[in-house]
Protein backbone atom coordinates (compact mmCIF):
# COMPACT_ATOMS: atom_id res chain seq x y z
CA UNK A 1 0.00 0.00 0.00
CA UNK A 2 1.45 3.37 -1.00
CA UNK A 3 1.24 6.60 1.02
CA UNK A 4 -1.81 7.94 -0.84
CA UNK A 5 -3.79 4.71 -0.37
CA UNK A 6 -2.84 4.65 3.31
CA UNK A 7 -4.12 8.19 3.79
CA UNK A 8 -7.38 7.48 1.94
CA UNK A 9 -8.05 4.49 4.20
CA UNK A 10 -7.39 6.55 7.33
CA UNK A 11 -9.69 9.32 6.13
CA UNK A 12 -12.47 6.75 5.76
CA UNK A 13 -11.74 5.50 9.30
CA UNK A 14 -12.34 9.02 10.68
CA UNK A 15 -15.68 9.57 8.97
CA UNK A 16 -17.37 8.96 12.36
CA UNK A 17 -15.33 11.62 14.14
CA UNK A 18 -17.77 14.54 14.06
CA UNK A 19 -20.58 12.49 15.59
CA UNK A 20 -18.27 11.35 18.38
CA UNK A 21 -17.22 14.92 19.23
CA UNK A 22 -20.78 15.82 20.25
CA UNK A 23 -21.10 13.01 22.81
CA UNK A 24 -20.88 13.86 26.56
CA UNK A 25 -17.62 11.99 27.14
CA UNK A 26 -14.05 13.25 27.78
CA UNK A 27 -12.87 12.30 24.30
CA UNK A 28 -12.98 13.37 21.55
CA UNK A 29 -12.37 16.86 22.92
CA UNK A 30 -10.63 20.09 22.07
CA UNK A 31 -7.22 18.57 21.38
CA UNK A 32 -8.62 16.03 18.96
CA UNK A 33 -10.67 18.74 17.23
CA UNK A 34 -7.52 20.86 16.88
CA UNK A 35 -5.75 17.92 15.25
CA UNK A 36 -8.77 17.38 13.00
CA UNK A 37 -8.53 21.01 11.90
CA UNK A 38 -4.86 20.40 11.09
CA UNK A 39 -5.78 17.35 9.04
CA UNK A 40 -8.34 19.34 7.04
CA UNK A 41 -5.77 22.05 6.39
CA UNK A 42 -3.26 19.52 5.16
CA UNK A 43 -5.63 17.58 2.95
CA UNK A 44 -6.73 20.83 1.29
CA UNK A 45 -3.10 21.73 0.68
CA UNK A 46 -2.54 18.22 -0.68
CA UNK A 47 -5.32 18.95 -3.19
CA UNK A 48 -3.38 22.00 -4.42
CA UNK A 49 -0.19 19.96 -4.73
CA UNK A 50 -2.00 17.27 -6.71
CA UNK A 51 -3.51 19.84 -9.07
CA UNK A 52 -0.08 21.33 -9.69
CA UNK A 53 1.38 17.86 -10.24
CA UNK A 54 -1.37 17.00 -12.71
CA UNK A 55 -0.65 20.15 -14.71
CA UNK A 56 3.01 19.21 -15.24
CA UNK A 57 4.22 16.80 -17.90
CA UNK A 58 5.95 13.56 -16.86
CA UNK A 59 9.66 14.01 -16.21
CA UNK A 60 9.31 17.78 -15.76
CA UNK A 61 11.48 18.96 -12.86
CA UNK A 62 8.56 21.00 -11.51
CA UNK A 63 6.40 17.87 -11.52
CA UNK A 64 9.02 16.11 -9.40
CA UNK A 65 8.92 19.02 -6.95
CA UNK A 66 5.14 18.91 -6.68
CA UNK A 67 5.15 15.14 -6.29
CA UNK A 68 7.55 15.61 -3.39
CA UNK A 69 5.31 18.25 -1.81
CA UNK A 70 2.31 15.96 -2.31
CA UNK A 71 4.07 13.15 -0.49
CA UNK A 72 5.10 15.47 2.34
CA UNK A 73 1.50 16.67 2.66
CA UNK A 74 0.25 13.08 2.68
CA UNK A 75 2.56 12.10 5.53
CA UNK A 76 1.62 15.21 7.53
CA UNK A 77 -2.10 14.56 7.06
CA UNK A 78 -1.57 11.02 8.37
CA UNK A 79 0.30 12.44 11.34
CA UNK A 80 -2.61 14.70 12.26
CA UNK A 81 -5.04 11.79 12.00
CA UNK A 82 -2.80 9.76 14.30
CA UNK A 83 -2.70 12.68 16.75
CA UNK A 84 -6.50 12.64 16.92
CA UNK A 85 -6.34 9.06 18.15
CA UNK A 86 -3.41 9.79 20.48
CA UNK A 87 -5.27 12.67 22.10
CA UNK A 88 -8.35 10.53 22.69
CA UNK A 89 -6.19 7.73 24.09
CA UNK A 90 -4.32 10.12 26.38
CA UNK A 91 -7.54 11.27 28.03
CA UNK A 92 -8.84 7.73 28.33
CA UNK A 93 -5.58 6.60 29.96
CA UNK A 94 -5.61 9.55 32.35
CA UNK A 95 -9.16 8.80 33.51
CA UNK A 96 -8.30 5.13 34.02
CA UNK A 97 -5.09 5.94 35.92
CA UNK A 98 -6.81 8.54 38.10
CA UNK A 99 -9.54 6.11 39.06
CA UNK A 100 -7.21 3.19 39.70
CA UNK A 101 -4.89 4.82 42.25
CA UNK A 102 -4.61 8.16 43.98
CA UNK A 103 -1.18 7.75 45.51
CA UNK A 104 1.26 6.49 42.89
CA UNK A 105 2.83 8.20 39.87
CA UNK A 106 0.53 6.70 37.26
CA UNK A 107 -2.09 9.46 37.28
CA UNK A 108 0.51 12.23 36.88
CA UNK A 109 2.40 10.40 34.14
CA UNK A 110 -0.86 9.80 32.28
CA UNK A 111 -1.88 13.42 32.84
CA UNK A 112 1.37 14.72 31.35
CA UNK A 113 0.46 12.90 28.14
CA UNK A 114 -2.67 15.07 27.89
CA UNK A 115 -0.23 17.99 27.62
CA UNK A 116 2.39 16.34 25.43
CA UNK A 117 -0.09 15.40 22.69
CA UNK A 118 -1.41 18.97 22.21
CA UNK A 119 2.20 20.13 22.02
CA UNK A 120 2.78 17.59 19.26
CA UNK A 121 -0.25 19.06 17.48
CA UNK A 122 1.32 22.50 17.79
CA UNK A 123 4.58 21.17 16.32
CA UNK A 124 2.74 19.47 13.44
CA UNK A 125 0.93 22.75 12.78
CA UNK A 126 4.30 24.48 12.50
CA UNK A 127 5.34 21.88 9.93
CA UNK A 128 2.13 22.50 8.01
CA UNK A 129 2.62 26.26 7.98
CA UNK A 130 6.20 25.82 6.81
CA UNK A 131 4.96 23.56 4.01
CA UNK A 132 2.26 26.10 3.13
CA UNK A 133 4.93 28.76 2.78
CA UNK A 134 6.56 26.71 0.01
CA UNK A 135 3.30 25.72 -1.67
CA UNK A 136 1.86 29.25 -1.79
CA UNK A 137 5.13 30.59 -3.15
CA UNK A 138 5.17 28.21 -6.12
CA UNK A 139 1.53 27.46 -6.91
CA UNK A 140 -0.60 29.18 -9.53
CA UNK A 141 -2.21 32.42 -8.37
CA UNK A 142 -5.71 30.97 -8.70
CA UNK A 143 -4.81 28.37 -6.05
CA UNK A 144 -3.41 30.85 -3.53
CA UNK A 145 -6.77 31.32 -1.78
CA UNK A 146 -7.07 27.58 -1.14
CA UNK A 147 -3.62 27.50 0.42
CA UNK A 148 -4.51 30.47 2.60
CA UNK A 149 -7.65 28.65 3.78
CA UNK A 150 -5.26 25.91 4.90
CA UNK A 151 -3.18 28.54 6.67
CA UNK A 152 -6.23 29.81 8.59
CA UNK A 153 -7.18 26.26 9.53
CA UNK A 154 -3.65 25.75 10.81
CA UNK A 155 -4.08 28.86 12.92
CA UNK A 156 -7.21 27.31 14.48
CA UNK A 157 -5.33 24.08 15.12
CA UNK A 158 -2.42 25.99 16.64
CA UNK A 159 -4.48 28.14 18.99
CA UNK A 160 -6.80 25.27 19.86
CA UNK A 161 -3.98 22.91 20.82
CA UNK A 162 -2.26 25.73 22.72
CA UNK A 163 -5.39 26.39 24.76
CA UNK A 164 -5.81 22.72 25.65
CA UNK A 165 -2.16 22.35 26.66
CA UNK A 166 -2.23 25.53 28.79
CA UNK A 167 -5.52 24.57 30.43
CA UNK A 168 -4.16 21.15 31.38
CA UNK A 169 -0.96 22.70 32.73
CA UNK A 170 -3.03 24.98 34.98
CA UNK A 171 -5.10 22.17 36.48
CA UNK A 172 -2.14 19.88 37.15
CA UNK A 173 -1.77 18.90 40.80
CA UNK A 174 1.99 18.46 40.46
CA UNK A 175 4.81 20.65 39.09
CA UNK A 176 6.99 17.67 38.20
CA UNK A 177 8.21 18.06 34.63
CA UNK A 178 5.96 21.04 33.90
CA UNK A 179 8.66 23.70 33.51
CA UNK A 180 10.27 21.86 30.59
CA UNK A 181 6.86 21.21 29.08
CA UNK A 182 5.86 24.89 29.35
CA UNK A 183 9.09 26.00 27.71
CA UNK A 184 8.66 23.55 24.84
CA UNK A 185 5.07 24.70 24.34
CA UNK A 186 6.05 28.37 24.26
CA UNK A 187 8.86 27.77 21.78
CA UNK A 188 6.73 25.62 19.47
CA UNK A 189 3.84 28.11 19.49
CA UNK A 190 6.12 31.06 18.76
CA UNK A 191 7.80 29.29 15.84
CA UNK A 192 4.47 28.37 14.24
CA UNK A 193 2.91 31.77 14.95
CA UNK A 194 5.80 33.61 13.31
CA UNK A 195 5.29 31.65 10.10
CA UNK A 196 1.53 32.30 10.22
CA UNK A 197 2.08 36.04 10.59
CA UNK A 198 4.58 36.01 7.73
CA UNK A 199 2.05 34.30 5.46
CA UNK A 200 -0.93 36.54 6.24
CA UNK A 201 1.25 39.62 5.84
CA UNK A 202 2.35 38.42 2.40
CA UNK A 203 -1.22 37.49 1.41
CA UNK A 204 -3.57 39.94 3.20
CA UNK A 205 -7.33 40.12 2.80
CA UNK A 206 -8.70 43.14 0.92
CA UNK A 207 -11.01 44.18 3.75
Amino acid sequence: MNAEESLENKIQDYSFFLSKVGKPIPDSGGGAVAAYSGSLATVLMLKVCRIETKNRSAGNIERVQWESLSLESTHLAEKFLELIQQDCQAYENWVLARNSSKYDEKPHAAFLETIHVPIQIVCATGQGLSLARTVVRDCKRRLTADVMVSVELYKSALRGAQRIAEANIRISDSNVGLRIVEKRLEQSVNEAWNIYQELVKAHPLDV
